[in-house]
């Protein structure tokens, strides 16, 4: 919208000058450059001297051309104050400063939809503070939850297109949430998403069941069934209550909160091919290690002994503070 009023502009501007030219090449018989210097100084009104003393006729058309040259200017004022007061111009300057961002993304997650769950992954990816990308069909929802959470990347396109997730990065992202809240939605962003970039680990939600084992063939690496979670959680809830309690509390993201988290140990990593009880990893960061899983991404070790080997690549998977876990980054190199 900004662009065509500026090329409108543009437009009248050049239009009022080459009449002006013209106009004064015939009535007066100036040269070219004569007549476009006639036309310039009476558009701005600036006051220098004629080229010529005016004919009666030059005068009539310099007070048509003037009066004109307001017309443009007038209109053009109009047209930019309209942009000013309807936030088109900082609307603009926010989506230039937001692409830049998204280009700038690296090993970030795409989320495609902002549905009931999808409203649910965004707003805890904000919490985490988590680099993310949204891609939603719909301004109207986006501009709703920016207010209530704040501002973070989004691009408003359908995520079935595979230019909107080429826009998104999904070449250099690490992974992909589809949930569009339709099975043969999810199912197409999955097969777009798995062909643009064999690496991403892509999350899906399905809604029936029976679509989970088609989601699965074309490339979700994880399907999510939000109600077959949520039966599971009341049950759990009924007949657990302090479990889910705790586990409530180590998923909450909070800083302060107790977290589970992982860790992928680099091969320059100090940690790497020492055992646990060289590694001192409770007494260096004050984190419990709960499992390892090993580099081949099949095996999981859980409550390892001291003996266990820790080797480049394996995933220590821990449970502690926000900041104690920062540490243990620190000292695995990723």
């Amino acid at each position: 919208m900004i662009f065509k009023r500026i090329i409108i502009f543009i437009i009248l501007i050049l239009t009022v000058l080459v009449v002006g030219t013209l106009g004064y090449m015939r009535i007066e018989n100036l040269v070219f450059l004569d007549a476009l210097y006639m036309a310039v100084i009476t558009l701005s009104t600036v006051g220098f001297k004629e080229v010529v003393a005016l004919s009666t006729a030059g005068q009539w058309f310099t007070i048509a051309l003037v009066a004109g040259g307001i017309t443009v200017i007038t209109v053009t004022l109009a047209m930019f104050t309209s942009l000013i007061l309807e936030g088109e111009v900082g609307e603009y300057l926010n989506r230039r400063k937001m692409d830049k961002k998204i280009k700038s993304l690296r090993n970030h997650i795409i989320v495609c939809g902002l549905g009931r769950l999808g409203e649910e992954v965004v707003r805890n990816l904000v919490e985490t503070r988590t680099d993310f990308v949204l891609i939603e069909n719909t301004q109207e929802k986006v501009h709703k939850l920016t207010k209530e959470i704040g501002e973070f990347p989004y691009l408003i396109d359908d995520a079935e297109d595979t230019k909107a997730l080429e826009s998104a990065g999904v070449q250099r992202a690490s992974t992909l949430i589809s949930c569009l809240g339709a099975d043969s939605l999810n199912l197409f962003v999955v097969i777009t998403a798995r062909e643009a970039n064999p690496d991403l680990t892509i999350v899906s939600e399905v809604i029936d069941r029976p679509a989970r084992y088609k989601l699965k063939k074309v490339g979700a690496d994880y399907v999510i069934s939000p109600s077959q979670i949520g039966g599971k959680r009341m049950t759990a809830v009924a007949t657990r209550p302090s479990v889910v309690s705790f586990l409530d509390l180590v998923t909450s993201g909070g800083e302060k909160e107790v977290l589970c988290e992982s860790a992928v140990v680099g091969a320059s990593s100090e940690f790497a091919g020492k055992t646990l009880q060289e590694a001192r990893i409770p007494k260096r960061t004050g984190l419990i290690v709960i499992s390892i899983k090993k580099n081949d991404g099949q095996r999981f070790i859980y409550n390892p002994s001291s003996q266990t080997r820790i080797d480049a690549g394996d995933e220590i998977i821990v449970m502690g503070q926000g900041e104690n876990i920062k540490k243990l980054k620190s000292y695995t190199g990723k």
